[in-house]
């Protein structure tokens, strides 16, 4: 048995030597398809199913107290503002006897990390003492952070790296333990390494440090303010507790602790009308914890990529699918020209099944060269792909191939290889071998209506499925070009960006504000620079703060976004003023607080453009801000939300200010100032790190960069499966026209004109899409509605994407079908009749 194994194995790979253009068009084929299947699957893998490299994940369970949160709410990549606790809740609740092991509390902050007389930007995780053996983790180097790091706050004195860290910045060497690491500004001592390939809890985030809570440098007060909320908790379950009895049991301390906090939550709601306070108290009250799965960590990715990846995983297994079908209709065709060889076979006692079994092997090694060759197809497209996705959506995608993504590669290519190959070796095995042995009974014998139906049906199918692709990407690409028509509100040409981080390197309030006005001269001393300013939101960063603004004396409240800002900022990113005045460098903290709103402001205090001189109240301040400037509406965390409510105040007038984003704007092309941004910051300050350096502009692409994403994936995967429905639809006909040649040069003899011959193949052609194109809009209105929440300011019905696609189709299905038919209206009678 293995000798025929082997026997059929050699006479295959001979046959693809002898014809190669049948071999490379397959293999082409499906290992385009194949590699751009596995990059998908790679990244949905990563992205939304992949577990935590820690002890028995399933154990472990996210907390979120979804529910009112007066003060001040910190969410991060890690989840929304429904999962952040504060510290004294997270305390209470460490304290408390419960089903769970053990719980603890991170958070992901943005550091900077000195080595060596060099300081350099860093990601850091904040961890209680028990994060990492709630996570049953233990050391690839000295030792984890435990309870011993977590006492009292500032007494936190340790560090720990992640191993990459450690191999990418001390080149693995083992003597850094006990050296000292400045991490903003703070020296801890550096005592143990993170286990090989754990980047923390925050999946899609690449951590360098891991820090003990104790150690937060930015503001103490969090360690005993109940309203400021910015942890992530999560726990591990003791062996044997339902979650649903966990649940219960983690909610009495926790109801305990709100009841304690309900006083407070009522001072912050006094100044409501009486009936919404009472309401906002009890909403309080009844807030309970809910558990979530914490196998794959804490992180907002999951719900910002479910949908675009489940829709490119959709796109990618149709091109498969149309290549699958490809492979069906070259099979058949390979048949038929392999009909007398099997017929000789048979007649020679060859048995079915070793028919089947040769048909088979070729089958698979073609099966096995497409999985090779998909590989390096795959981890071009993965790299491509996360080299397009937003900051949002993940921030450090892992570009590898995983042993999991490989071993798809060889399924799917397997799976599909046999599945599409079986009907027609099938076809081929049962041929009657006495008819194909027959001068002329070859093609028939392995013809047949039965046989033309079917390919018929392949390659509308391919018509119809590449129709449904090209409607997405129509959708997607103007979805996109209505994102790009969006006012924004401001200037963004020659408009530059970046950001520090004063408070990562140990800068008081005072020489923080001292190091801005400085920063700003030299940016405004710049040779072709136009204005500069600072502003501590960053704009389109997809961030911003909320809080509560109200004209004082009144009890109408509204959410409103509240900024900081240096001087000239509305003139430097080109927000008009529209009334008063705007912020000057006499703003400063010895002046009565001032502030400017935008319309949208304005209208929701019901001030309109009497705003100037109006006192409002924020929930940021103590005493009420003069406003002194009333300025046009403008777009600030996102391009695709509408204008929010808006008040501006002089960063001047205001502390605990750790960053500061500053905007530049120059006469001349941007690239150079772009380059020179860190050696004018150096200027001021050697040792403070410079990121985010961009224009504005590139900003605003990162920030709609998952509409430009989808539109590219969508343009590509739908010219991917065009081509190759192209290519089957010019199979079918060109393999049609050759078994049809002695009939065509019959019709040529009797006098029938070369045009009528091909209109005979063309009308074949518009028949078959006739039916697919049909298919493939019906297709798109029913899935259409699927990705509706991804398009902007467009119905998944849009008339003109369907128009346009249906065309381009149309233009392609008549490109592929015009050779054959050519070739058709030039066959020799002579020759043709003499043939057969």
């Amino acid at each position: 048995m293995l000798s025929n194994l082997l026997n059929d194995v050699r006479y295959s790979l001979r046959g693809f030597a002898r014809r190669p253009m049948f071999t490379g068009v397959v293999v082409a084929t499906l290992s385009v398809a194949i590699g751009i299947n596995v990059a998908a699957f790679s990244l949905y893998d990563q992205l939304l199913l992949r577990q935590l490299p820690v002890a028995e994940p399933a154990e472990l369970l996210n907390f979120a107290g979804p529910g009112p949160k007066p003060g001040t709410k910190m969410c991060g990549v890690q989840g929304d503002c429904d999962q952040v606790f504060s510290t004294p809740m997270f305390r209470d609740l460490e304290r408390a006897d419960m089903p769970f092991a053990s719980i603890a509390a991170s958070v992901m902050a943005n550091t900077s990390l000195g080595y060596g007389g060099r300081t350099v930007p860093g990601r850091a995780m904040l961890v209680s003492g028990q994060y990492f053996s709630v996570l049953g983790l233990g050391p690839s180097l000295g030792r984890l952070l435990g309870p011993q790091d977590d006492g009292a706050p500032g007494s936190g004195a340790a560090v720990v790296l992640s191993c990459d860290y450690w191999a990418s910045s001390f080149g693995s060497n083992p003597r850094v333990l006990g050296k000292t690491l400045a991490v903003n500004g703070k020296s801890l001592e550096i005592v143990g390494i993170a286990p090989r390939g754990f980047h923390g809890t925050a999946v899609s985030e690449r951590v360098h440090v891991f820090v003990p809570l104790a150690a937060d440098w930015s503001t103490p007060s969090r360690d005993t303010n109940r309203f400021f909320y910015w942890l992530y908790v999560f726990g591990r379950l003791k062996p044997g507790v339902a979650v649903e009895e966990a649940r219960a049991a983690i909610n009495v301390p926790y109801h305990a602790a709100v009841n304690d906090e309900a006083p407070a939550m009522a001072l912050d709601v006094q100044n409501a009308p009486p009936e919404q306070g009472r309401a906002a108290v009890e909403q309080f009250r009844a807030k309970s914890i809910e558990l979530h799965p914490g196998a794959q960590g804490q992180s907002r990715t999951p719900a910002r990529a479910r949908m675009p990846l489940a829709i490119f995983l959709a796109a990618t297994g149709t091109i498969l699918l149309i290549a699958c079908m490809n492979l069906a209709n070259l099979m058949f065709a390979r048949g038929a020209a392999r009909i007398g060889e099997m017929a000789v076979r048979t007649s020679l006692g060859a048995a079915r099944h070793r028919l089947i079994g040769l048909l088979a092997i070729e089958a698979l090694l073609l099966a096995a060269f497409a999985a090779v060759v998909s590989l390096p197809i795959a981890l071009g497209a993965l790299q491509a792909v996360g080299a397009w996705l937003p900051r949002n959506l993940g921030s450090a995608p892992d570009l590898s191939l995983s042993a999991r993504a490989s071993s798809v590669a060889v399924g799917i290519a397997v799976a599909s290889t046999i599945v599409f190959a079986l009907a027609p070796m099938l076809k081929l095995a049962a041929t009657d071998p006495a008819r194909a042995l027959q001068a002329s009974g070859a093609g028939r014998a392995f013809g047949g209506k039965g046989l033309s139906r079917f390919r018929f049906i392949l390659s509308t199918s391919q018509v119809g499925l590449s129709m449904l692709l090209l409607v997405f990407a129509g959708l997607f690409t103007q979805s996109l070009a209505n994102v790009a028509r969006i006012d924004l509100g401001l200037q963004t040409e020659s408009l530059l960006t970046f950001m520090v981080t004063p408070a990562q390197t140990g800068y008081t309030d005072e020489r923080a504000q001292q190091l801005f006005d400085r920063i700003e001269a030299e940016l405004a001393a710049q040779p072709g620079v136009t204005d500069a300013a600072s502003s501590m939101i960053e704009l389109l960063g997809g961030g911003g703060i909320l809080g509560a603004a109200s004209v004082d004396g009144s009890e109408q409240r509204t959410r409103a976004a509240y900024n900081y800002v240096g001087a000239n900022f509305l003139r430097t990113v080109g927000i008009p003023l529209l009334a008063g005045r705007a912020l000057t460098e006499a703003d400063v903290a010895d002046r009565p607080l001032v502030a400017m709103m935008n319309e949208r402001l304005a209208e929701d205090l019901g001030l309109g453009r009497d705003a100037i001189g109006a006192r409002v109240r924020i929930s940021s301040g103590p005493e009420p801000v003069e406003i002194v400037g009333l300025f046009r509406n403008s777009a600030l965390n996102e391009v695709k939300e509408p204008f929010t409510a808006q008040i501006v105040m002089p960063r001047r007038q205001t502390t605990g200010v750790p960053s500061m984003n500053f905007y530049v704007r120059t006469a001349q092309s941007p690239d150079a100032l772009l380059a020179a941004i860190p050696s004018i910051v150096a200027q001021v300050d050697p040792d403070l790190p410079v990121t985010d350096v961009r224009t504005l502009e590139a900003q605003i692409r990162n920030n709609v960069r998952t509409d430009w994403v989808l539109a590219t994936l969508a343009a590509t995967l739908a010219a991917v499966a065009t081509l190759l429905a192209a290519l089957g639809l010019y199979g079918v006909l060109a393999y049609t026209v050759a078994q049809r040649t002695r009939e065509i040069g019959l019709r040529l003899a009797l006098g029938a004109a070369p045009e009528r011959v091909r209109r005979m193949v063309l009308k074949q052609a518009a028949f078959m899409a006739g039916v697919g194109v049909p298919l493939g809009l019906g297709a798109a209105l029913l899935l259409g509605r699927l990705a509706s929440a991804l398009l902007f300011d467009l119905a998944p019905t849009d008339p003109l994407a369907f128009g346009v696609a249906a065309a381009l189709l149309g233009a392609v299905v008549l490109g592929a079908s015009y050779w054959p038919a050519r070739r058709a209206s030039r066959v020799d009678p002579v020759v043709a009749l003499r043939a057969d």
